[in-house]
C-alpha cells in the first residue's frame, strides 16, 4: 500500500463526506411544498449518516498515522439556498455517484489492509444505499408520489401502514 496515495484518497473521502452538498443541505432552506415535505425530511436523515461516515474516515486516518488535510467549504454552496427539492435531489445524486467512485479508488489503494478495506466497503455500501434512495425519491417526485410510498423506506410501522393505505388509494384513484 502506498501510504501517501491512500491518505490522499481517505482525505478526499473525508472532504466528500464532511464538506458536501449533503452537509450544507442540513443548513440550507430549500423551497418545500406539501408534495416535497416528506422528501425534505428524508434528506435531513442522511446528514447524520454522513457525519458518522466522517468520524469513521477520521479513525482510519488515525489508525494509519496520516494527518487530516481539511479543505474549506466551496463558496458555491451559497447558490443552493431556496433551491427546489427536485433540483437538490439531482445534485445530491451526482454528488453521491462521485462519492461511490471515490470509495472504489480508496478501496483499491488500501492494498492488503483487510480491516481498512472492510470498513471502506461498508461505507461504500452505505453511500450506494443513499444513492438508490435519492434516486427513488427523485423518481417519485417526478411521477407525483414523493418517492416515499414504499413501506420499506418507512422509519416506523404506523407510517408504513399509512403508506400501504395511501398507495392503495392512489392506485384506486388512477384506475378511475
Amino acid at each position: 500500500m502506498n501510504l501517501r496515495a491512500f491518505a490522499t484518497e481517505i482525505n478526499a473521502l473525508l472532504d466528500a463526506e464532511s464538506r458536501s452538498l449533503m452537509e450544507h443541505a442540513h443548513e440550507l432552506t430549500p423551497y418545500v411544498s406539501a408534495k416535497t415535505y416528506r422528501t425534505w425530511q428524508a434528506i435531513q436523515e442522511f446528514y447524520q449518516r454522513d457525519t458518522d461516515h466522517a468520524g469513521r474516515l477520521t479513525a482510519i486516518l488515525q489508525a494509519i498515522g496520516a494527518p487530516e488535510r481539511p479543505r474549506p467549504f466551496s463558496q458555491a454552496v451559497g447558490h443552493y439556498h431556496f433551491i427546489t427539492i427536485e433540483k437538490l435531489l439531482a445534485l445530491l445524486i451526482e454528488e453521491k455517484t462521485r462519492q461511490v467512485a471515490a470509495y472504489d479508488r480508496a478501496i483499491k489503494h488500501a492494498g492488503n489492509e483487510e480491516a481498512v478495506k472492510t470498513e471502506l466497503t461498508g461505507l461504500r455500501e452505505d453511500n450506494i444505499s443513499e444513492l438508490a434512495r435519492l434516486q427513488v425519491m427523485l423518481q417519485g417526485l417526478m411521477v407525483g408520489t414523493g418517492g416515499l410510498l414504499d413501506p420499506n423506506h418507512s422509519p416506523d410501522l404506523n407510517n408504513a401502514a399509512n403508506v400501504v393505505e395511501a398507495r392503495k388509494a392512489l392506485e384506486k384513484a388512477k384506475a378511475k
